[in-house]
């Protein structure tokens, strides 16, 4: 089974549980995220599990944990297929490469075929290397203003396949030379007295840079980065100030360089 939960900050990850009254078994990932995902292994078939999650931040601030929830494990194992919930949709095109996003029903790993031709006879093979949800590759080495053809099968843990999944997308004629467009945001929410995040919505995939200080403050600013290109983006601000009004600014970047800079905000 995998354990998902999402905190307001960056935050390490522990989940405890056991199958009676006491949760004398626990996972843990120290790498400092707000999704969180952890998976429990070698349990039992057919038996109920009680668990909680915790989370501790980098400032040390006592553990944040959850109240008790439970599942049952099942009796036998799964032979149902992995399926595909949304997309796929092929997203930041330029003229040599394209993601494709996708989301699937049960973690699995995904297959995907594309070339030029349809009937995928010569196509580049791309295996995914771990289990997700959220599925996203990116093709490169692609042509200039060319119609891509692709399949998609989804394998989950127990070996099951889904059914093919196909589409075609087509490159750009030349780089891309626009900067991105803010669909909504940057907006500040989640805010406590040590912390906040930043929130927006882009039309193509982008990294994200947000400086922050305190209003009027000297020196070098903060910096919070999100590194992996994506078109929806939620930022954790740390070790603020209680009491503080902070500015911020946003710089936004797509995969051929172009930039777009938020003017200043609190």
């Amino acid at each position: 089974v995998v354990i998902q939960w999402r905190t307001d900050e960056l935050s390490d990850s522990q989940v405890e549980f056991g199958e009676g009254i006491l949760l004398d078994q626990s996972a843990l990932s120290m790498d400092d995220v707000i999704e969180h995902s952890l998976r429990l292994t070698n349990l039992e078939p057919g038996t109920e599990y009680r668990y909680q999650v915790c989370s501790t931040d980098p400032n040390d601030n006592p553990s944040t944990c959850s109240a008790e929830f439970s599942f049952t494990t099942l009796k036998s194992a799964d032979i149902e297929p992995p399926q595909l919930v949304r997309g796929p949709v092929a997203t930041g095109l330029s003229d040599v490469a394209a993601t494709l996003r996708f989301t699937s029903d049960e973690f699995s790993v995904s297959r995907i075929l594309y070339d030029q031709s349809a009937d995928l006879e010569e196509a580049v093979d791309l295996w995914s290397a771990n289990p997700e949800l959220t599925h996203s590759v990116t093709l490169t080495r692609l042509q200039p203003a060319t119609t891509y053809f692709f399949s998609i099968v989804l394998k989950d843990a127990g070996g099951n396949e889904s059914s093919l999944s196909t589409g075609t997308f087509t490159t750009l004629k030349g780089p891309d030379t626009d900067p991105p467009v803010l669909l909504s945001g940057p907006l500040a929410g989640a805010i406590t007295d040590r912390s906040a995040r930043i929130e927006l919505i882009t039309d193509e995939d982008v990294s994200v840079v947000v400086e922050y200080q305190e209003q009027g403050g000297a020196g070098f600013p903060l910096v919070a980065e999100q590194a992996e290109r994506l078109d929806a983006h939620i930022i954790a601000l740390t070790n603020l100030e209680p009491g503080q009004k902070y500015s911020y600014t946003t710089t936004v970047t797509d995969a051929d360089g172009n930039s777009y800079q938020k003017s200043t905000q609190t």
